[in-house]
């Protein structure tokens, strides 16, 4: 329960600053606003409005490398620190897991005569909603990705304390990270 409380108060503090900064970034901009009016339409100095255009070009560029180099950081944070799959029960409790480490590819469906998944769950409460062949895993530079592989009844995936559970296209690889949850059909499987 520790590691839920956890995750729900970094949640809501990553909330209250991403409200926090866009508040700022409204008043930056408002003030930006009416700086440049002054200096192009008030002004008329020639040197300040080069030095302008000058500023506004290279505080620009910055900006855009800055928030590529944070993004791609974002993205390989939740997704690389992915150790393990959880099988969960009804009443969210820890069934059974498979390790990740040393893995490239995972085959998520039922075991059969002719296919045996890496992660089988012919076992599960919902085995009857489950393809031989229902998903597919696959990890590319660290970063590992969930697959519909043509299932009847789909894959879905859920982000930490999100309500909504986004049904994934099949054949249209979906990044995933730490605590998202996986529905193979009704079965989940949280990613740890």
């Amino acid at each position: 329960m520790d590691e839920w409380t956890n995750l729900t108060n970094t949640y809501k503090k990553r909330q209250q600053a991403d409200v926090a900064i866009k508040i700022i970034d409204i008043l930056l901009l408002i003030v930006s606003v009416f700086l440049l009016l002054y200096i192009f339409v008030l002004s008329q100095a020639p040197l300040l409005q080069i030095l302008s255009i000058v500023i506004i070009v290279a505080g620009g560029t910055a900006f855009l490398i800055y928030s590529y180099i944070t993004a791609n950081k974002k993205a390989l944070a939740q997704t690389t620190d992915i150790e393990k799959l959880v099988l969960l029960n009804e009443q969210g409790q820890e069934v059974l897991e498979w390790s990740l480490k040393n893995q490239t590819s995972l085959l998520i469906g039922k075991k059969t005569v002719d296919y045996q998944p890496e992660i089988d769950l012919s076992h599960t409460e919902y085995a009857a909603l489950i393809n031989t062949e229902h998903a597919l895993l696959n990890c590319v530079d660290g970063i590992w990705y969930v697959e519909d592989v043509d299932s009847v009844n789909g894959v879905g995936i859920r982000k930490p304390y999100r309500h909504l559970t986004q049904k994934l296209k099949q054949e249209n690889p979906y990044p995933i990270g730490y605590g998202d949850i996986l529905y193979i059909a009704n079965t989940k499987i949280i990613a740890k």
